[in-house]
């Protein structure tokens, strides 16, 4: 396993994962950061590191787009037992394209202005 932090420095060794506050007075004044360390397999780590997505850039972009889709994905779960309720059929694959391809046509003559 290889331990990584945010920093793109890879050191071998068996750490524990952890998540601390790492707050100094100038980071206090523009940003609250966090550190986290974390252990990875070697292999992981090094394709990961080649890629350029072990910088603290690539990793909060992300993450950042990660939640974006847990948060799309919980708030359309969260209205599923609404929609079961009101008897709304589901939709089939076909009317589901239809749908998407609408609203395709609707963004372009919005773009189009």
């Amino acid at each position: 396993m290889a331990e990584w932090s945010i920093a793109p420095v890879l050191k071998t060794g068996n750490g524990q994962p952890f998540v601390s506050s790492n707050l100094t007075a100038s980071a206090n004044a523009v940003h609250n950061m966090t550190h986290i360390q974390m252990d990875l397999p070697d292999a992981v780590a090094q394709d990961a590191r080649a890629a350029g997505l072990l910088t603290s850039q690539a990793l909060e972009r992300l993450l950042t787009h990660a939640l974006a889709r847990q948060r799309a994905a919980d708030a359309l779960l969260s209205i599923a037992d609404e929609v079961a309720a009101a008897g709304v059929a589901p939709m089939s694959m076909q009317e589901i394209t239809a749908e998407v391809k609408a609203a395709r046509q609707e963004l372009k003559m919005v773009q189009a202005g």
